[in-house]
Formats: C-alpha cells, sequence, structure tokens
C-alpha cells in the first residue's frame, strides 16, 4: 500500500462542488480550527487535568498517574507541529495561487 493511498475519513458531499481555490480556503480554515482546538483543548486542558492528577497512584501498576495524563498535551504539542507545517504546505500554495 502506497502512501497516497492512505486518506482519512471525510464527508465532502458539500467541498465537492467547491472551486479549487474554495477547497483550499476550506482547507486552511479547518487547519487554524485544529490548531486553536489543539492548543485549548488539548494542551491548555490536558494540562490541567495533568496537575490535577498530581499525588494519584495508579492502582494496577502503581505509577503516578501523571505520566498517563502527560500523554494528553504532549499528544497536542505534536498536533500543533504537524498542523502548522500543513498550515504553511496550503498557505504556500495559496500565495502560488495568486
Amino acid at each position: 500500500m502506497s502512501a497516497k493511498s492512505v486518506l482519512h475519513l471525510s464527508i465532502n458531499i458539500i467541498t465537492k462542488t467547491f472551486t479549487a481555490h474554495g477547497k483550499l480556503l476550506t482547507s486552511i480554515g479547518i487547519e487554524i480550527l485544529i490548531l486553536v482546538l489543539s492548543v485549548f483543548v488539548m494542551i491548555a486542558g490536558g494540562w490541567m487535568v495533568t496537575m490535577n492528577s498530581a499525588g494519584q497512584i495508579s492502582p494496577a501498576l502503581h505509577m503516578p498517574m501523571e505520566f498517563y495524563y502527560a500523554c494528553v498535551p504532549i499528544g497536542g504539542v505534536l498536533m500543533v507541529l504537524y498542523s502548522l507545517s500543513r498550515l504553511a504546505g496550503f498557505l504556500k500554495q495559496w500565495k502560488e495561487d495568486k
């Protein structure tokens, strides 16, 4: 299976009627929305949950719960980095199309 054949699930009933410029603007808007959600929900919210779990111990493995909850803000940072990379590509394409 090649890398190009792997796509995420998307519902494109509305966007398949857009022009190429409209699709590009939609992609830029979606990336901005992902950035905002990643920062506020994943990073800020995940950090608050991680700090709330301070002092708790996992009943099964007897490890601090902060280790488990720290994965959420770490994942948020990775999502922000990936989204910024995609957004830069979309903005470069938009600049070239102008």
